[in-house]
């Protein structure tokens, strides 16, 4: 007799918490790839880590955001 297959039960989209965000962003902004961070955290792709520092940076205010364009403007 054979056993009747369970339907595949669909994983949904998965959540992060904030301290995971942050500590994924200043991995970011301490110097390692997005690609790196995506392959060690496991995440999608670095769409999201992107924004993640995006929104990071928006809350942070204008001085953060001058110091991102700083570390840009060093690294070129």
């Amino acid at each position: 007799m054979r056993q009747k297959r369970k339907p595949a039960v669909p994983q949904g989209r998965r959540q992060f918490d904030e301290d995971f965000n942050r500590e994924a962003v200043q991995m970011l902004l301490d110097g390692h790839t997005a690609g790196s961070i995506v392959d060690r955290l496991g995440l999608s792709s670095t769409t999201i880590l992107y924004r993640w520092k995006r929104k990071q940076l928006a809350r942070s205010g204008p001085v953060a955001s001058s110091l991102d364009a700083s570390i840009k403007e060093l690294e070129a």
